[in-house]
C-alpha cells in the first residue's frame, strides 16, 4: 500500500492546483523524547525507507530543536511534504469532479423519502 502512497503524493499537487484548492507544503516533525522513542523513530525511518519514501529525514535532537526551538527533543523525523489543505474546498473540488461524470450528490441521504432506513 505504502508505494501507492509515495506514487500519489505528487499526484495530489497536481490536483490542488487543477482545481485551486488552497494547501501549504508545511511539513512535519515527528520528535521522540526519551531514549525508547527515538529507536522507535529509526524503526520508522527504515520502514520507510523499505517502502520508497525517499524525503523523510532522521535529526539528532540538537538537529530538532534547531527546526522547532520550543521542542525538547532526543531525535527528531522531518517529513518535508507532509501538507495541510483545506479540506472544505477539496471535498467541493471532489463533488465537481463527481457530479461532472454523472453522479448526483446527496447531502444527507439518510433524511431522503427515496432512501428507507430501518433500525
Amino acid at each position: 500500500m505504502a508505494p501507492f502512497c509515495v506514487e500519489g503524493r505528487e499526484g495530489v499537487y497536481d490536483y490542488y492546483d487543477a482545481r485551486g484548492v488552497p494547501y501549504s507544503r508545511c511539513g512535519k516533525l515527528i520528535v521522540a523524547t526519551d531514549a525508547a522513542e527515538a529507536l522507535k523513530l529509526k524503526e520508522i525511518a527504515r520502514r520507510t525507507a523499505r517502502n520508497r519514501v525517499d524525503d523523510l529525514s532522521l535529526l539528532s535532537g540538537v538537529d530538532g530543536v534547531a527546526l522547532e526551538p520550543q521542542q525538547s527533543c532526543t531525535a527528531a523525523l522531518l517529513s518535508p511534504s507532509t501538507d495541510t489543505v483545506y479540506c472544505h474546498a477539496l471535498t467541493l473540488a471532489i463533488q465537481a469532479d463527481a457530479e461532472a461524470a454523472g453522479a448526483i450528490v446527496r447531502a444527507n441521504p439518510l433524511d431522503s423519502p427515496a432512501t428507507p432506513f430501518r433500525v
